[in-house]
């Protein structure tokens, strides 16, 4: 049964990780779009 539960969180971890990822990939593409913007002034 333990092993199960230690699958389990594994599971959770990854899918929080793979999300949390995204939204870095999107925020690495707004924070480059921000710099580029200022960067012409």
């Amino acid at each position: 049964m333990r092993r199960k539960n230690e699958n389990v969180v594994h599971i959770i971890i990854h899918n929080v990780l793979t999300e949390l990822t995204k939204d870095t990939s999107k925020m690495d593409g707004f924070i480059e779009e921000y710099n580029r913007s200022h960067a012409e002034e």
